[in-house]
């Protein structure tokens, strides 16, 4: 839409007032409604690369962080990580800051990757969520929110050992941690549900083999059969010899 452009938008009852309707105002139930709506003014947001000043660079790409943090408290996580996404696109508009200044950014891009990492758990794509998860721990190795998160990725991926071994990092550089000592105890319990099944299925499967050796093994053994041997009896001859 354009500036002082107007238009019509038609809402379903179930996204309206719904069955009840409403007294105010007056809405009948099951009743479909049509708005006019006027767009009076926008302000049009800049592009991450017209971001020059430090200042600047830092002030938009946490706008852009907290808005995405608005969306995912809301559960709208494919809203969530296009406003991370535009944040890390400010905040790596380095080229002309110092040391200070770059490294001020990067700690402020930290959150988005973990943010990132979650939003993209939430919204299945593991790939993506493990992938920001190794690129906070890049930041901070030792971050605990870092190694929990990608153990949570990991643990979908089914990659228990790696998730373990991050679990128990979190561990060592917090011991009370409670989120990942239930993480963890989670992973045991779908570790030994996985060990029970594969027992069952090679018990299943041994016994399986053994009935076709023995199968075979009486298909392959040879009958024996006795012959019998019948001595031939001489007919006896009572006439006279001549």
């Amino acid at each position: 839409m354009k500036s002082k452009e107007k238009c019509l938008v038609m809402i379903e009852p179930k996204y309206g007032f719904g069955k009840k309707g409403s007294s105010s105002p007056n809405v009948p139930p099951n009743a479909a409604l049509t708005y006019e709506i006027e767009l009076v003014d926008f302000k049009k947001s800049k592009e991450h690369y017209e971001y020059k000043v430090f200042e600047d660079v830092l002030s938009g790409g946490m706008e852009r962080k907290e808005q995405g943090n608005r969306f995912f408290t809301e559960q709208r996580f494919a809203n969530a990580i296009k406003k991370y996404e535009k944040a890390m696109k400010i905040f790596d508009q380095t080229s002309s800051f110092t040391d200070e200044e770059k490294a001020s950014l990067k700690n402020n891009k930290l959150p988005c990757h973990l943010n990132l990492s979650l939003a993209f758990l939430k919204e299945n794509n593991h790939k993506k969520a493990l992938e920001q998860a190794n690129k906070a721990l890049e930041i901070d190795s030792n971050n605990v929110k870092g190694l929990y998160r990608r153990g949570l990725v990991e643990v979908e991926l089914d990659d228990w050992d790696s998730a373990r071994r991050d679990y128990d990092r979190c561990l060592e550089l917090e011991p009370d941690n409670v989120a990942v000592k239930k993480a963890k105890a989670n992973l045991n319990k779908i570790v030994a549900k996985q060990e029970q099944k594969d027992k069952k299925r090679y018990k299943n499967m041994f016994s399986r083999l053994e009935q076709l050796e023995k199968k075979e093994a009486a298909a392959n053994t040879p009958e024996i059969t006795s012959n019998t041997e019948q001595t031939p009896v001489a007919n006896e001859n009572t006439g006279d010899n001549e």
